[in-house]
């Protein structure tokens, strides 16, 4: 089998196009719903994404660590980067959920006011709040797959996911 070498550039591309297919599909079945469950998704997807990012920059904190201590051949320190970043990230990942969990009415009603699209909002609460240790996790480990200039298992990872999502997804609409 010959493997055919992506640039790092197309690699984050497809990486990109992957993760954008996943939130573009959730947000078609969402809107299928029609306008109010479409709202309360949107908020959702919101608040998600804003407090999922605040781990990113844990992730680009050990991204530029590890690249450092691995590009010197200083594996044992790059090591310790790699453990020190992950607990760090799952120590920030419950905090944050606890967070959400108690503060997404309010951050909800920035949002709107309208009760209906809130009911909607609050019914994805426990998702929200309950995936940001794994989402800490998970930003974490692509910050650390960049600092070792893993592009490659970080977008096919992400396409793996996008397909078993939208295979998950489309068969429950047949």
């Amino acid at each position: 089998i010959e493997i055919v070498m992506v640039p790092a550039g197309g690699l984050l591309i497809g990486r990109t196009i992957a993760t954008l297919g996943t939130l573009t599909l959730a947000t078609s079945l969402a809107a299928r719903q029609g306008p109010i469950p479409m709202a309360g998704h949107q908020i959702c997807v919101q608040i998600w994404l804003a407090v999922s990012l605040l781990t990113d920059a844990l992730a680009l904190s050990g991204q530029a660590l590890l690249a450092t201590n691995y590009s010197q051949a200083n594996y044992q320190q790059a090591r310790k980067v790699i453990y020190s970043v992950l607990k760090i990230g799952l120590a920030t990942g419950f905090p944050l959920a606890v967070f959400l969990f108690i503060g997404f009415e309010a951050l909800s009603g920035l949002f709107t006011t309208d009760a209906e699209v809130l009911q909607i909002a609050w019914s994805g609460t426990l998702f929200v709040a309950g995936s940001q240790p794994v989402n800490a996790v998970a930003f974490v480990l692509d910050g650390l797959y960049y600092g070792v200039s893993d592009y490659e298992y970080a977008a096919v990872s992400m396409v793996i996911y996008d397909q078993v999502y939208a295979i998950i997804v489309f068969g429950k609409l047949i």
